[in-house]
């Protein structure tokens, strides 16, 4: 069974989870575009930077707990998934 990122984002906690996590964050895209904000790699990044911008700078952002907890593969597979649907 495949799982979209939403369902594999709790369970990434290595280097291979995080593989597996990537493989679905492309899948969703090539499948199903609608559903991401910035569908091309220039409108991705930016919405990465301002997302990481946005949340390590906004105490009462759910991204700065996000941002300030020890890092981990979550939180960059976190970080991966917040430009799909940042504006």
């Amino acid at each position: 069974m495949t799982h979209g990122p939403d369902e594999l984002i709790d369970q990434v906690s290595s280097v291979a989870d995080l593989v597996r996590f990537i493989q679905a964050v492309r899948k969703e895209l090539l499948e199903s575009p609608e559903k991401w904000e910035n569908q091309t790699l220039p409108d991705y990044l930016d919405a990465m930077a301002a997302w990481l911008n946005d949340s390590h700078a906004n105490k009462s952002s759910p991204g700065y707990t996000i941002l300030n907890e020890q890092p981990s593969w979550q939180t960059f597979a976190r970080i991966l998934l917040m430009p799909s649907v940042y504006e």
